[in-house]
């Protein structure tokens, strides 16, 4: 969410270069707040619940609202009397921008490549790739615009509601390290938001964070 917010307001999470954090400004405050205030100042987000929590209430009516990902569509769909819609991430601070990752099939460099073997997995992904209705049935959006037109996939319930999202999808900043800098910033956020810090100190620490695994 606070990726997706900061993009809304047209500023990425690291700057051009990607060597430093870029939230530690007046859109970073904007969406920080945004997101500490449905906890501590409207309670639209109850203290202390966690995603697995979150889920479960949705699930069992006790929600009117859940941010999720994708994934979660399916697992609502086995849900028993649940009766629930889904849109793209809503433009809150500016035109709409929504967080998103992929799954990424790859072929392991080897030292005594196989030519044969290598087209072979490109065969297969390429099958995997081109039969994307099939792992959209989990929530997913297909990545080849010939699977989003098939029947199969426009049949599945919800999940043409929401494909066009990726349309202003934000994506993961070009850096190896994003992988900790998301786990990290994630917590220092979750941990900011439930000790209701004030923006200035919560962003500080984030960044200072975030910086120090980029150098």
């Amino acid at each position: 969410m606070f990726m997706s917010l900061l993009k809304e307001e047209g500023v990425t999470i690291l700057d051009a270069s990607n060597k430093k954090a870029n939230f530690n400004n007046a859109a970073g405050i904007k969406a920080y707040k945004a997101i500490a205030d449905m906890m501590n100042a409207y309670g639209v987000i109850p203290k202390g619940l966690d995603y697995d929590s979150s889920v479960a209430d949705f699930k069992l009516g006790k929600a009117a609202f859940h941010f999720n990902g994708v994934w979660a569509t399916g697992g609502f769909e086995q849900q028993d009397g649940l009766n629930f819609g889904s849109v793209p991430f809503p433009g809150l601070l500016g035109p709409n921008a929504g967080w998103a990752d992929s799954h990424t099939f790859a072929i392991p460099v080897q030292k005594k490549p196989d030519e044969q073997k290598i087209l072979d997995a490109m065969r297969a992904i390429d099958w995997l790739t081109g039969h994307g209705e099939m792992w959209a049935k989990a929530g997913h959006v297909p990545t080849r615009k010939s699977v989003v037109q098939k029947a199969d996939f426009l049949s599945l319930l919800h999940r043409k509601d929401y494909a066009a999202a990726v349309k202003y999808a934000v994506t993961a900043p070009a850096t190896p390290k994003w992988g900790e800098i998301y786990d990290t910033l994630s917590d220092a956020l979750e941990a900011a938001c439930a000790r209701n810090l004030d923006p200035a100190t919560a962003l500080a620490d984030m960044e200072r964070k975030v910086n120090a695994i980029l150098k």
